[in-house]
């Protein structure tokens, strides 16, 4: 039996968005409810550009096609999503996190390049606008620039210290990075801030056993299966650790 000594992510920790909220058309369905409701909602205030009889100004107009880009990104439908949010910036070119979650959906969609351009874009209007630092982050990663991703990381880390997703991909450059103790300490603070996460005890357990600290690795396998039963990863790494320490012991 092998080691699986790949590291586990989470498809919901790949991106961060974020969600606009306006004033002037507070308690709206486009903002307070969600799916096709809210869809509805925000197309009927785009289409007729008013709101309680009167106009919506350009920054309500790009809160509406943020929201409702939300929504289709949420319905997985990600050529509306694109749309709504590009139309967003047209609206209000400043509009940050318009940005930010334009450049989510390329990240969801593997287009990196443009995920980067966007989040540039996001960055040059907020420079330390955490989320924005460290969907970069994601996206330098998956194309394998591990140094540029290490330095968004940092920087989303100064901006949000208490950001657990954060240490844990943090962490997860260190491990690709083979700077594994590194890695441990970013996992360590990740529990912290969210305890009783699964994966992260189960990729903390794979940076153990690269350290060759086995019985640690074992204690996070075994934590990580008591968390998620259903973890073939987990099940599988800790029989093949516990064949290994029986074997050292012999």
């Amino acid at each position: 039996m092998k080691l699986i000594i790949l590291g586990i992510f989470v498809s919901a920790f790949s991106f961060t968005f974020t969600f606009s909220m306006s004033s002037t058309l507070a308690g709206s369905a486009c903002e307070k409810k969600t799916g096709d409701i809210a869809i509805e909602s925000c197309t009927k205030f785009i289409t007729t550009k008013t709101y309680l009889g009167k106009p919506i100004s350009n920054h309500n107009l790009s809160v509406m096609y943020e929201n409702r880009g939300l929504q289709y990104f949420k319905k997985e439908q990600y050529d509306q999503a694109l749309s709504d949010f590009e139309s967003a910036l047209r609206a209000n070119p400043k509009n940050v996190k318009a940005s930010n979650n334009l450049g989510s959906v390329y990240l969801r969609i593997k287009k990196y390049d443009l995920a980067i351009a966007s989040l540039n874009q996001a960055l040059k209007l907020a420079p330390d606008y955490a989320l924005a630092l460290s969907n970069r982050g994601v996206a330098y990663r998956n194309k394998g620039q591990l140094d540029k991703a290490l330095e968004d990381f940092n920087a989303a880390l100064i901006s949000d210290p208490r950001s657990d997703y954060d240490y844990l991909q943090r962490a997860e450059i260190h491990k690709r990075m083979k700077n594994y103790r590194k890695a441990i300490a970013d996992y360590n603070t990740s529990l912290e801030l969210r305890p009783n996460v699964s994966t992260t005890y189960y990729n903390r357990g794979i940076s153990h056993y690269l350290l060759g600290q086995h019985q640690d690795a074992y204690n996070d396998f075994s934590k990580a299966l008591e968390l998620d039963p259903t973890s073939k990863d987990a099940a599988n790494n800790k029989k093949a650790i516990l064949k290994i320490i029986e074997k050292s012991k012999k």
